[in-house]
């Protein structure tokens, strides 16, 4: 009878990890083909088709690199934010975890933002992105561009 009962509250806790899981890689998914798509986007409709003062090819391909690395900058943002320890966490005291994260570390407990941020950002999108509590939202909104 008991084992019944624990094979049902295992059952239920495997499901329910399985689907944050499944979501999860629904949602990096998601994230890899848009990041794809915005990078054929910025390659392909940056040009002086419609615009009113037209750019040279070096102020154009300048416009496409710095969109491409607020892209990579966000992207970078984001893993920093998701590899952060939450208050609300306990699985970091599991004596399993404690020693699987023993043998690999993730590289973002060795580095810091900062650095990973500064070959994406020009000094003053990245002083204006430090400064914020939500960095992984703000490459929208750093200086503009043009």
């Amino acid at each position: 009878m008991i084992g019944s009962a624990v094979a049902f509250v295992i059952g239920f806790q495997n499901n329910a990890a399985y689907g944050r899981i499944w979501e999860a890689r629904k949602i990096w998914g998601g994230i890899v083909n848009t990041s794809r798509t915005f990078g054929m986007y910025v390659q392909d409709m940056v040009t002086n088709e419609h615009a009113n003062v037209k750019l040279s090819k070096e102020e154009l391909q300048f416009e496409i690199k710095t969109l491409t690395y607020r892209h990579i900058a966000w992207m970078t943002a984001l893993r920093h934010a998701m590899r952060q320890s939450k208050l609300w966490e306990t699985s970091a005291g599991d004596k399993g975890n404690k020693k699987y994260t023993e043998i690999i570390i993730p590289a973002e407990r060795n580095a810091n933002l900062d650095d990973d941020l500064k070959p994406y950002l020009s000094a003053d999108d990245l002083k204006y992105t430090l400064a914020k509590n939500n960095k992984q939202l703000l490459y929208f909104f750093c200086s503009p561009i043009i």
